[in-house]
């Protein structure tokens, strides 16, 4: 059985930010990321710190 869904996701990896957009019903949707202030780019960082992943901001902060 194949299975259409009307929602589609799209991924931009950048080299330092990150966006994920959704597109439903024809309309184009960014993903919020929220940190201290909602924001839409996301930083494009993992930091594995002993038995913790740290992603984005967390891992920014861990690094500087």
């Amino acid at each position: 059985m194949y299975f259409m869904s009307s929602h589609k996701i799209g991924f931009d990896f950048g080299a330092a930010n990150s966006l994920v957009s959704y597109l439903e019903n024809g309309e184009l949707h960014l993903f919020e990321y929220e940190s201290k202030n909602i924001q839409k780019q996301i930083p494009s960082l993992i930091v594995y710190d002993g038995d913790r992943k740290l992603i984005g901001d967390a891992a920014r902060n861990k690094i500087i």
